[in-house]
């Protein structure tokens, strides 16, 4: 009859002996690590260039969809902000003009905006029932 060992010999798993490997050539892996972190910082510079206009956005998402019909509908500019005030309960906004005004007053001050296309100035920008209107701020070029 064969005798079977009671305790069977030591086999390390791979992962520890790479930690013995990692521990036993710890100045080798740091150097190799500090060569890496510096080759990534000198090819930073070059990401810029090879990312530029690689757009990533979801083409079916509900912000595409809104500037799809800002541009079709309304001839608007994308690159402008909006600001969309609608009655929560479907009646006039005439009602709330005087917060409306005093929101469009506040944007007008702040200092990277260039201009402010109000429902005011322009009536077009006013649903016909009076519910929703949109006012289009236009940002200095130098706050983009």
């Amino acid at each position: 009859m064969e005798q079977v060992p009671l305790n069977p010999p030591y086999r390390p798993s791979t992962f520890a002996r790479l930690g013995h490997l990692s521990y036993r050539y710890h100045v080798l892996v740091i150097a190799i690590w500090g060569a890496l972190l510096l080759l990534s910082l000198a090819l930073t510079p070059h990401f810029d260039s090879v990312f530029k206009g690689v757009g990533t956005f979801y083409e079916a998402g509900e912000a595409n969809r809104a500037e799809q019909l800002l541009k079709q509908e309304l001839k608007f500019d994308p690159d402008a902000l909006s600001v969309v005030f609608q009655s929560s309960n479907g009646q006039s906004i005439e009602k709330y003009k005087p917060e409306v005004e005093q929101i469009i007053t506040q944007v007008r001050s702040l200092p990277a905006v260039s201009s402010v296309l109000s429902s005011a100035e322009q009536p077009e920008h006013r649903s016909t029932d009076g519910s929703t209107e949109y006012s289009v701020i236009n940002l200095k070029a130098s706050a983009l």
